[in-house]
């Protein structure tokens, strides 16, 4: 053996029990041994329901779990290593031990009791859930034991226990309660009678410890018998060997196959009939393991039989994890043998590791999705597979499937769901509606040019190459759409079917020949036959050959049978490539997708067909990933390489936009989400669908995680741990950087990784490092133990502390890595600072997560209440201005709580909640909230106190104005502008000056002062950008009713900038929809199209109803304008039930006017009337009056038409509503004109008006 042989194996020592360097068949199949001995089976209580308590902490609960096992475990085996315990299995929370030797039985018992003894002392652990106690019960029997080593060679060989001794030792330990140590009646018999207490079944519990017996402790290891490297799974082996020493955080599914039925066999029939039937069921999970790159993980005990534990995800990934695990499960199902199987099948994220003292190891994965397999597999009937219905969900395969009802397990507060696995029915089709195809033109015109050479007879193979989720599909699809003129014949490949010959030609050579789907084989040759006789008569002596191909039986030739072998496989690609010549004599698409998932045979044949398109109206049209092995066309002047790479920013920006639709996220977030997925379609879209409302995916999604966890694994162990602590850096890398942290963390990199990383890491054009995209930054990271990160931030925290002189100049990254190495006090420190820089930036998306990392350090501390107020303050401003008003009112809250006893300051921050009250249209919980603040200020003096009022007032002043309340507005407009006068401060005085500006444009009373006018003069001295904006745009609204415009649009689009620039993401909205609606009235409806999406998008997101429902209202109004009457009918409905929802009875009813009017200028005079006659008095107004009038036109009364529009012009008059006025004008000219009254007056003074408001053409 060489010296690497020698590590590898003495490497692998500690991970196998000592019982297999003794083995020593009990008989002439070397499969059995038959021990006599005693063996103790440990469970470890209280694991259960800390799972299920650490599980709501996600990832960090399974990486606490898993290490308080490993410390618990390390304790009680290192206790009992004197007593001469094998330990044979692992089990998660327990462990069988083997004692063997003279005393074995007494051994056994002390051990057991020894261990008791040390969990009293360890078991009492504080946890991050509060303290667990943790308790052991043990089952211990004494007698002949049957270990069976079985399984394929060729895999590995497994070592299991089974038969009735195995059975009554789980039968014992299930008896015996939390703190019991159980015996079975030989154990009990073998020790001295002052040791036993009650009766636990047939046997007694164990009272009191044995004295130490003198047994040496067995560290040096005899010479082995069997080659470890040979009974460990392979990937569990491959494993260890890689030198893979860190933990990982990883998404598995996980499965337990039961087996049963042992005891009676042995009984009956011997142990080589058991071993017989053992070794049928381990092979038959190891191959189907094998077939779908599934890991055969561990094996353990349980009475009458064991169970097999699988995992895909662990310790590696081969992405779709769900579906390999489902396929493995039905095909050791469908190949069950003597003994009766059921399996239990769920997903989930795991931490997964080495686990154990350094004398024994396993490689192991704990978290609580394991726990649940196991509960699903204990519901399962034997010939059943019962799968939890996420990972069914997950799956790409369908199954046929049968819900169960939902059903309790313990450990689980809620019902689970599962389903029973049935056989395979098809592949999974997405039902989502594609979204429009964007950023792909120039390959778009690649295809099309392809297509156009095909048309004109010239034969092309066109190699699509790409990274997974590139869009590659999408491509095509989009490209083909449409194309009536050529035949498009599909051929695709399935991962599950690489090794089935001629897989893809099946479906394409049916679709060629035109043949049904569910067509059974003797009707698909008879059909065959006859079109080969009809259309290629010299292939019909070679029919055989094209059944071969499809899968189907023809009756065999002599031609054929004449064929040598050898010459068989060149002959059949012949013959297929006539074949279709004879068939496909037009343009025609021969599409195989997926090629690098392709048979060999399959292969071979696409090149023989790829050299035949040159002479033939074919395109060939392939998609592969690079990387893969698979069908790569040869190289030819007539393969045309497309290579789809990342959508470009902008591109990725409008893919995003597409698919929110209306999903209300605020205007940050959406370019965060496309920077993130780094251009790639799948990986954007799949962002979208794990987005939440903040418009953050909280967590990774998780199609995404398993597919980029797959190609991570194929990284050497020292390339992924760089990849990994790359990622601690951040998206952009710095070299020097990642050279001394793996350096400090003695990780050795073998030269050359930037070439082997190519494909996570990329140079920029400046030389630097970044990583592809932010989502293969957060997997790689993500993989990483917490306390790993913790370690490694805390490294690069205090190294760019170090090196800079003003490290306050790195507050950004330092917020981050100090808050994620735990150092709170710095990360407190370097968040509130990097808050405020992003806020001088107007960069409140990025602010938020600042002020929250700094309020959550600020908690870790001794910081004053006061302190962590500020931060609450300053998180909820920057939520509110990008629009969430719901987590900024929760941040105001919490600042609110800690500012008791200072009223001035909490009349702030009720000023600022009563805003969110307002947005909300909820006005009465707005002016409550807002008594509460001025009730806290009685008998107060000082400027502050008048300064709080001030703004209290104001705020109380814009409530009443909205509910129309005009008295009272003038009466708290005026108090909030002598409260501000007192104060003598000058933002007080401006924001009192702009509300009074507003009452009395609203109320259209004549101000005094321009009040206007000094608030913006006043916010343009103080720089205060935000107040520019809102005084700009009270100021453009004003102008609307002066009719002047041309200079409202402006006002509005300057205040519309100034509010993008500060971040103010709702009162943006609200300007934009003030220009939109100015540019419908003035019928310039395409412009008002371009703005009302990002109107729609910003109001949804920032919850404001009526600014959804205005902006329906105006958008219906631009559609029509353009002649999509329909679209703009069922908009109009949708902001009717906005409007009826927030009870704005005067919104509802200038709806059904506008519709009206659509429709009759639709020429739908009937279903206009029927909308006007539901309009009561009270409503009435210069609108209504000019539809009725319309209406009596079109009925030929030409009197009351007359009537109805010289009311619409006085009440036009008197609102000062200058275009109703000019409408009604234009109405009353045509009435005249009909009349043959002549020229009118009133036709040129509506012309006249409409001009100088900008508009195009009536209404």
């Amino acid at each position: 053996m060489t010296s690497s042989a020698e590590r590898d194996v003495a490497s692998l020592m500690p991970y196998v029990p000592r019982l297999l360097g003794r083995w020593v068949s009990s008989s002439d199949d070397d499969r059995h041994m038959r021990v006599n001995g005693t063996v103790a089976f440990v469970d470890i209580s209280g694991f259960t329901r800390l799972t299920e308590r650490l599980a709501r902490k996600g990832k960090v609960g399974a990486e606490e779990m898993s290490d308080i096992l490993s410390a618990t475990f390390a304790g009680l085996l290192d206790e009992v290593r004197d007593d001469g315990a094998d330990l044979i299995k692992w089990g998660g929370d327990a462990v069988l031990l083997l004692f063997q030797g003279d005393d074995h039985a007494h051994r056994a018992a002390r051990a057991s009791h020894r261990m008791r003894a040390k969990l009293k002392v360890i078991g009492r652990l504080p946890t991050t859930s509060g303290t667990v106690v943790l308790r052991m019960s043990v089952g211990v029997h004494s007698g002949d034991f049957d270990f069976f080593l079985v399984g394929d060679p060729d895999v590995h060989r497994e070592l299991l226990i089974s038969g009735p001794g195995a059975s009554i030792t789980a039968e014992t330990e299930a008896a015996a309660a939390a703190g019991q140590i159980g015996l079975s009646p030989t154990t009990a018999a073998l020790l001295e009678p002052r040791l036993l207490g009650p009766v636990l079944l047939d046997g007694r519990l164990l009272r009191s410890a044995p004295p130490r017996l003198l047994v040496a402790q067995d560290d040096e290891e005899p010479p082995s018998q069997i080659d470890p490297l040979g009974v460990l799974p392979p990937p569990i082996r491959a494993h260890l060997l890689s030198g893979a020493t860190d933990p990982e955080h990883r998404l598995i599914s996980v499965a337990f196959v039961q087996f049963s039925g042992t005891d009676d066999l042995l009984v009956s029939a011997g142990p080589g009939a058991l071993a017989d039937a053992l070794d049928e069921v381990v092979r038959n999970v190891q191959h189907a393991c094998a077939d779908h790159e599934v890991t055969f993980f561990e094996t353990d005990i349980n009475r009458d039989g064991g169970k097999i534990m699988l995992t895909a995800g662990a310790p590696r990934s081969a992405d779709h994890d769900e579906e390999r695990m489902l396929r493995v499960a039905r095909q050791v199902l469908d190949r069950a043998g003597v003994l009766p199987l059921r399996i239990g099948i769920n997903r989930g994220h795991v931490f997964a590791g080495d686990f154990g003292p350094s004398f024994r190891r396993t490689f192991s994965v704990k978290g609580d999705a394991i726990n649940l397999a196991a509960r699903v597999m204990g519901k399962a009937v034997p010939g059943q597979a019962l799968a939890t219905t996420e990972v069914v969900a997950h799956s790409q395969t369908l199954f046929h499937t049968t819900e169960l009802p939902p059903f309790m397990v313990k450990g689980k507060s809620k019902p689970v769901r599962a389903v029973a696995l049935g056989e395979v029915v098809g592949a999974r089709h997405e039902d989502r509606a594609a979204l429009p195809l964007v950023g792909r033109a120039d390959e778009t015109a690649v295809i099309d040019q392809a297509l156009a050479d095909v048309r004109s007879g010239r034969g092309r193979i066109l190699d699509i190459v790409g990274e997974a989720g590139i869009g590659k599909s999408r491509l095509v699809a989009e490209a083909l759409t449409g194309v009536d003129d050529i035949t498009v014949v599909t051929g695709p490949c399935e991962q599950y079917e690489s090794s089935t010959a001629y897989f893809p030609f099946r479906r394409l050579l049916r679709d060629v020949l035109g043949l049904a789907a569910d067509l059974e084989p003797e009707g698909v040759a008879a059909l065959v036959s006859d079109r080969v006789v009809a259309e290629a008569p010299d292939l019909v002596p070679f029919l055989p050959l094209i059944g071969i191909a499809m899968d189907v039986d023809m009756e065999p030739t002599r031609e054929v049978e004449e064929i040598e072998e050898e010459f068989r496989k060149v002959r059949l690609e012949d013959v297929i490539a006539e074949l279709l010549g004879a068939l496909l004599d037009a343009p025609t698409v021969l599409l195989v997708e997926d090629v690098h998932a392709i048979d060999e045979s399959s292969s071979d044949l696409l090149q023989r067909l790829s050299a035949e398109a040159r002479d033939r109206p074919w395109l060939i049209m392939v998609t592969r990933r690079e990387d893969e092995h698979g069908f790569v066309p040869a190289e030819d002047s007539h393969v045309i390489p497309l290579r789809p790479g990342p959508l470009a920013p902008d591109a990725a920006l409008q893919l995003v936009q597409d698919a929110l639709e209306d999903h209300p996220v605020p205007a940050h977030a959406v370019v965060d989400l496309a920077r993130r997925g780094g251009g790639n379609p799948m990986f954007l879209e799949a962002l979208v669908r794990a987005v939440g409302r903040s418009g953050s995916a909280a967590g990774l999604p998780e199609s995404v995680e398993a597919l980029l966890t797959s190609q991570i694994d194929r990284l050497h162990p020292a390339d992924r741990s760089a990849l990994r602590y790359a990622a601690v850096l951040g998206m952009m890398v710095d070299e020097t950087a990642l050279d001394r942290l793996l350096e400090e963390q003695d990780v050795r990199v073998p030269a050359g990784a930037m070439g082997r990383l190519g494909d996570f890491l990329v140079r920029d054009e400046r030389g630097g490092i970044r990583f592809r995209s932010g989502l293969l930054r957060d997997v790689a990271y993500e993989g990483l133990p917490f306390r790993r990160r913790q370690v490694l931030h805390d490294h690069v925290s205090r190294a760019i502390e170090r090196s800079s002189a003003t490290p306050e100049s790195q507050c950004e990254v330092l917020s981050l890595h100090f808050f994620h190495a735990g150092r709170h006090d710095k990360s407190y420190i370097y968040s509130l600072l990097a808050g405020e820089r992003a806020v001088a930036k107007y960069a409140h998306g990025e602010a938020i997560e600042f002020y929250a990392r700094a309020a959550q350090s600020c908690t870790q501390t001794d910081a004053e209440p006061r302190a962590l107020a500020r931060v609450y303050e300053k998180l909820a401003d920057s939520r509110w201005l990008v629009g969430l008003s719901r987590e900024a009112g929760d941040a105001y809250a919490l600042a609110r709580r800690n500012l008791r006893g200072d009223p001035v300051a909490i009349a702030g921050i009720i000023e600022k909640e009563a805003r969110i009250d307002q947005r909300r249209r909820n006005h009465p919980v707005a002016m409550r909230r807002i008594s509460r603040g001025l009730h806290g200020l009685e008998g107060m003096t000082g400027a502050d106190v008048d300064i709080a009022r001030s703004q209290l007032a104001r705020r109380y002043a814009d409530s009443r104005f909205r509910q129309g309340r005009l008295d009272d507005a003038f009466h708290w407009a005026q108090l909030a502008a002598r409260y501000a006068e007192e104060s003598v401060d000058k933002t007080t005085l401006a924001a009192a000056y702009e509300v009074l500006n507003h009452v009395y444009a609203g109320s259209g009373r004549e101000e005094p002062y321009p009040y206007g006018r000094l608030a913006l003069q006043a916010y343009t001295e103080l720089g205060d950008l935000r107040h520019q904006g809102w005084c700009l745009n009270n100021l453009a609204a004003q102008d609307v009713t002066a009719g002047r415009w041309d200079e409202s649009l402006a006002s509005f689009r300057n205040a519309a900038d100034l509010f993008r620039r500060i971040g103010d993401t709702a009162a943006e909205g609200n300007a934009l929809y003030n220009q939109a609606e100015i540019l419908v009235r003035q019928c310039r409806y395409a412009e008002a199209r371009a703005l009302l999406p990002d109107v729609l998008r910003i109001a949804r997101a920032v919850e404001d109803e009526e600014l959804v429902a205005l902006a329906q209202r105006e958008q219906a109004r631009a559609i029509a304008g353009s002649g999509g009457l329909d679209e703009a009918v069922a908009l109009l409905s949708e902001a009717r039930a906005r409007f009826d929802t927030l009870g704005e009875s005067d919104e509802v009813v200038t709806t059904d006017l506008v519709l009206a009017e659509l429709l009759q200028d639709a020429g739908q005079s009937r279903q206009a009337s029927d909308v006007l006659v539901l309009i009561d008095d009270e409503h009435r107004s210069a609108t209504h009056q000019r539809l009725v009038g319309r209406d009596h036109v079109l009925d030929g009364r030409a009197d009351a038409a007359r009537s109805a529009f010289t009311t619409g012009l006085e009440l036009a008059e008197r609102d000062g509503d200058l275009l109703e006025q000019a409408l009604v004008l234009a109405e009353l000219a045509a009435l005249a004109g009909s009349s043959g009254a002549g020229e009118d007056p009133a036709g040129r003074r509506a012309q006249e008006t409409l001009a100088s408001l900008g508009v195009a053409r009536p209404g």
